[in-house]
């Protein structure tokens, strides 16, 4: 540049790593890969970037896995409860991998008028939205005190399977209950 102009000076700046990359794979509409850049790219920016996540996506909890270590983001902390520790500043070699929802399912059954299966959707489910899904109770020959909940155990190794939980349907105060459990 001496030649041209007398006394140069030069600025470089890096503008992209193109060896340096970002992961975000599963159930987004539209998984990618993204070149770390001088702009700063959070966790959400990323699956923003790349569509959203799906219908079938685990909207609770995707898995961040950095520098061979995986970790549990509570989306539903973040989207939810505005909870920005779950939102987390990507580096090169970040993998963000969104599951399947296909656990996320509750069965209703029982003197029900349509016993089966039901997904949980993106906000969860109360149990007032299973039993209506389902139909609701019989009327006629249906326990209305005979409501109960079963969920497994967070921690099994303690030797209890299972919380229950019952809900005495016979009075209407029950139904607001039900829409807050």
């Amino acid at each position: 540049m001496s030649k041209i102009i007398e006394k140069p000076q030069v600025d470089v700046k890096v503008i992209g790593f193109n060896s340096q990359k970002i992961y975000v794979t599963g159930e987004i509409k539209r998984p990618r890969i993204f070149p770390v850049t001088d702009i700063p790219l959070t966790l959400i920016d990323a699956i923003n970037l790349a569509g959203g996540l799906t219908e079938k996506a685990n909207w609770r909890a995707l898995t961040f896995s950095r520098d061979h270590h995986s970790e549990s983001i509570r989306l539903d902390n973040f989207y939810r409860n505005g909870d920005i520790s779950q939102n987390r500043l990507l580096k090169h070699g970040d993998v963000i991998h969104v599951a399947r929802n296909d656990s996320e399912k509750v069965f209703v059954l029982g003197d029900i008028q349509t016993p089966g299966t039901i997904e949980v959707k993106r906000y969860g489910l109360t149990l007032a939205e299973a039993l209506t899904v389902a139909g609701g109770i019989n009327e006629r020959t249906a326990n209305a005190n005979g409501i109960f909940v079963f969920r497994m155990h967070d921690n099994i190794q303690t030797g209890i399977i299972a919380d229950v939980f019952q809900l005495c349907a016979r009075n209407v105060t029950a139904l607001i209950l039900a829409d807050q459990f």
